[in-house]
């Protein structure tokens, strides 16, 4: 009788095991694939954020960066720094120096800009630069001067823009917890309904 309770046993078990194993693969690929997928929308709508900002700010800079104010510049890079994503903002003249020099985003260095290597920022920050450059000038002006060509692009300057990940990192890490503690229901869900010809097992209630 000992024997034939321990065989019954031993077939309930693998009925358990044969059960679970399926839906805990099941679980882990849905969950995986909802992760990576929302991770990488955060990243490209924060990406399209930075772009847009600097593509803004390019287009109504110029005559800021033309004369190097930085009265004009400064509240500039307050208003945009303020969007949650972004570490911050720097406007540079034609041969990459800081125009606002005490006003440098998060962590970038002015060598960072001076070079255009920003490797040593890490994965949390991704940097958008934008080129600024003269207004150009209607070909039809220059008609009455012959053979004259028109001024070719006049750079002004370089809009930086600095882009903080952090934010997006703690919300693929809610993601993640949301999701384990849906997938952990699941199965303990799973482990607690009935079998066929089979004990039903739950986690022991605590007196």
């Amino acid at each position: 009788m000992k024997l034939l309770r321990l065989f019954n046993s031993r077939i309930n078990n693998k009925l358990i095991l044969l059960s679970v194993i399926p839906v805990t693969v099941v679980t882990a690929i849905i969950t995986w694939h909802t992760i990576d997928t929302r991770r990488t929308e955060i990243e490209a709508n924060q990406l399209t954020t930075a772009t847009q900002l600097a593509n803004s700010l390019a287009r109504i800079s110029d005559f800021a960066l033309y004369t190097a104010r930085q009265d004009i510049l400064g509240p500039l890079a307050d208003y945009a720094g303020e969007i949650p994503s972004v570490a911050g903002i720097a406007f540079l003249s034609p041969d990459r120096t800081p125009l606002l020099p005490d006003m440098l985003p998060g962590p970038v260095t002015a060598a960072m800009l001076k070079d255009g290597d920003y490797a040593a920022l890490g994965d949390n920050y991704f940097v958008v630069e934008q080129p600024v450059f003269l207004p150009e000038v209607e070909v039809a002006d220059y008609a009455a001067a012959g053979d004259a060509d028109p001024p070719a692009s006049v750079l002004l300057g370089w809009v930086v823009v600095v882009s903080d990940s952090s934010a997006a990192a703690a919300k693929s890490r809610d993601i993640l917890i949301s999701h384990l503690l849906i997938s952990f229901s699941v199965l303990l869900g799973r482990f607690c309904s009935p079998m066929p010809s089979a004990t039903m097992w739950c986690p022991p209630s605590r007196p």
